[in-house]
């Protein structure tokens, strides 16, 4: 096992083949275990480079203030730590918006880019308020009690939130679901591949209009009948993808 101390906390990461590098990272709840099927594949062909995110696996709480510079700016110092001057990324929905944030912002860093089910804008709604109104009633309860509750609450109102999953990462997760990155995307110059399920409820389908209209070098790929998490069902196409498409970029 590989720990690094970076941005103050020890990370969990792991270097797996050789040759150009790919750096991938996982989603939000996930871990570098979460990529183990694309990273089997790839390592056979490439230097692969897989983290787990502060808060997640082995690595240790990020800060409450996080949001997703803070996460990026780990990435970078990561890659620098590594030696890694050049990298293709591969993001999995959290993963892919801290890709869209460090291609736009650290292009130097960046060959390539890969999207899979990015999480780059949430879409707007009434829940914000509604979650407001229950955390301001809950909050006159003894906090165990009030905290057990609201966990009912949010798996019989919003069966699909992730904020929960994390109670200690609940105002990292905050901060970052109201970050909308479609301003950055006009920024990323370098080649991007995308991957998305159309029945995919967590980052609609309707988002990859976006990505279409702002980064000019885009390839897309829809997988039919497939939701968020096609980086574990769909794992060996997306691999073979990525391979074709990293190969015509290396040295």
């Amino acid at each position: 096992m590989s720990f690094l101390t970076i941005c103050n906390k020890k990370t969990f990461f792991q270097k797996k083949g050789r040759g150009d590098v790919i750096f991938l990272v996982h989603g939000w709840g996930g871990s570098s275990k979460s990529m183990e099927k694309i990273v089997k594949e790839l390592s056979k062909h490439f230097l692969t480079v897989v983290v787990d995110l502060p808060g997640f696996g082995q690595s240790d709480a990020p800060e409450k203030n996080w949001g997703i510079k803070e996460y990026s700016n780990c990435l970078v110092k990561l890659a620098d730590n590594l030696k890694l001057d050049k990298f293709h990324y591969v993001g999995y929905s959290f993963g892919g918006a801290l890709g869209i944030y460090l291609t736009s912002h650290y292009q130097k860093y960046v060959k390539t880019l890969t999207l899979i089910s990015p999480s780059f804008k949430r879409a707007k709604s009434n829940r914000k308020k509604t979650t407001r109104l229950i955390d301001k009633a809950l909050s006159l309860l003894p906090f165990q009690i009030g905290f057990c509750i609201k966990k009912i609450v949010y798996k019989i109102m919003f069966p699909d939130s992730e904020l929960m999953l994390y109670p200690s990462l609940q105002s990292n997760f905050k901060r970052i679901i109201n970050t909308d990155l479609s301003l950055l995307l006009d920024k990323i110059l370098v080649s991007t591949l995308v991957f998305w399920g159309d029945k995919d409820k967590y980052t609609p389908i309707s988002n990859s209009l976006l990505l279409k209209n702002k980064i000019k070098n885009l390839k897309m790929v829809i997988f039919e009948d497939q939701g968020h998490f096609i980086h574990k069902i769909k794992g060996s196409p997306i691999s073979q993808e990525i391979k074709k498409f990293v190969s015509q970029y290396e040295h």
